[in-house]
């Protein structure tokens, strides 16, 4: 039935882009076109990371500068004046649960470094920069590690700072 249709034409000349005479040409251009390979596919994950770094941290940013106004809001809600002032009286009130204070009120403080708070946050701290003492207990004390890291922002500066959400 199918004995005229030849599937391979004598007609079409055959072409041979990889050397055949030595068998070492061969394999030099099958590892030659894999490295290649692999230096493109290289070359795209690198790229693709350099451009997801930035976007990660720009993300953080802009979720820790949402964070710092909500907490502002929440503040300024319970207590009258400017931002740092409520953050300050919500961090010095014993009404407030300790895991709030600590959690809103000392950690927005770091973030916003306020100068106002810092003589606030240096009679809470108890010395104790790993949170020890604090460590399960934050139902009943306030976190002395988030203290440390408020002092310390406070004192040496921020990369990205949250002061202008104060205004």
């Amino acid at each position: 039935m199918y004995k005229d249709f030849d599937f391979y034409p004598s007609k079409i000349p055959k072409v041979n882009l990889i050397p055949s005479d030595n068998t070492n040409s061969y394999k030099y251009f099958v590892l030659t076109s894999l490295i290649l390979n692999m230096k493109k596919k290289r070359l795209i994950t690198g790229l693709f990371l350099l451009a997801l770094v930035p976007l990660v941290v720009l993300l953080l940013y802009l979720f820790t500068g949402l964070s710092v106004k909500s907490n502002i809001k929440h503040c300024q809600a319970l207590y009258e004046g400017s931002p740092e002032d409520a953050l300050i009286c919500y961090m010095l009130d014993d009404k407030q649960h300790p895991e709030n204070r600590s959690h809103i009120a000392i950690w927005t403080l770091g973030q916003i470094e306020s100068q106002k708070a810092l003589p606030h946050l240096k009679k809470l701290y108890l010395d104790d920069p790993k949170g020890k003492s604090c460590k399960g207990k934050h139902d009943s004390l306030l976190c002395q590690y988030e203290i440390y890291k408020a002092i310390k922002s406070i004192e040496k500066g921020r990369l990205l700072s949250f002061k202008r959400l104060t205004d």
